[in-house]
């Protein structure tokens, strides 16, 4: 996948994340243009109609479960910002509540590892934090 090339298309809430890139949805008439330009090859473009709260959920559901263990940032929350401050209500609206659901589902399955309660809550404070 060719990152900058993919940047340079302006696509509404377009960034990088993970190795990958995070931005507006491409179906939209607005974004058909771009679908030449995001040709995957093994990385990934993930998108919702704004690029903002589902993809913010997702990477972070991604982090939480997956990118915090190998040792990456936590994502930026571009969805649950205003004028350049989190704003908390929003985050825990949204996605911490499917971060919550998200766990206790998992936790009772003791097949799949996840992490521990303390280092569950360790990891929303983290979120929280590196979005302040």
């Amino acid at each position: 996948m060719n990152t900058e090339l993919i940047i340079s298309t302006n696509i509404q809430n377009i960034d990088t994340a993970y190795g990958g890139v995070r931005g507006t949805t491409l179906s939209s008439r607005h974004n058909m243009r771009h679908w030449q330009t995001v040709v995957d090859s093994g990385n990934f473009y993930i998108a919702c109609a704004m690029g903002l709260h589902r993809t913010d959920m997702a990477l972070s559901i991604y982090w939480m479960f997956h990118g915090a263990d190998r040792g990456l940032d936590p994502p930026i929350l571009k969805g649950h910002t205003e004028s350049g401050e989190l704003v908390l209500n929003r985050l825990h609206n949204k996605v911490f509540r499917r971060l919550n659901s998200m766990y206790e589902y998992l936790s009772g399955n003791a097949s799949i590892c996840i992490p521990n309660r303390n280092t569950f809550i360790q990891r929303k404070n983290a979120l929280v934090k590196f979005n302040s």
